[in-house]
C-alpha cells in the first residue's frame, strides 16, 4: 500500500510540472507575439523529458542535491530556432 501512495506522490509532482512547464511556455507565446515574434515557433516547442526529485548526481558534478541535480528537456521539433532567452 506504501509503494501505492509513492507513485501516486510522483504522478502529482510529474503532472504539477508539466503544467508549470506548459504555462511558462504559453506565457513565452504571449510575449513573442506580442513582440512581433513568431508564435508558431513556439507552438513546435515540446517538452519531452522530466526528472524532479532524482536520486543520484545527474549533472556529474560529484555532489548530490536532490535541487540542482533535477532537468527537464524541451524539443524543438520545427524548422525555426526558438529564443528561450525573453
Amino acid at each position: 500500500m506504501g509503494r501505492l501512495w509513492e507513485i501516486a506522490v510522483w504522478l502529482l509532482v510529474f503532472a504539477v510540472a508539466a503544467a508549470v512547464v506548459i504555462g511558462i511556455v504559453r506565457s513565452e507565446a504571449a510575449v513573442v507575439s506580442g513582440r512581433g515574434g513568431s508564435a508558431a515557433a513556439l507552438d513546435d516547442l515540446r517538452l519531452s523529458e522530466i526528472l524532479a526529485g532524482p536520486a543520484r548526481d545527474w549533472d556529474g558534478d560529484g555532489v548530490f542535491d536532490a535541487r540542482r541535480d533535477e532537468w527537464l528537456e524541451l524539443g524543438n521539433y520545427g524548422a525555426a530556432p526558438v529564443d528561450l532567452s525573453a
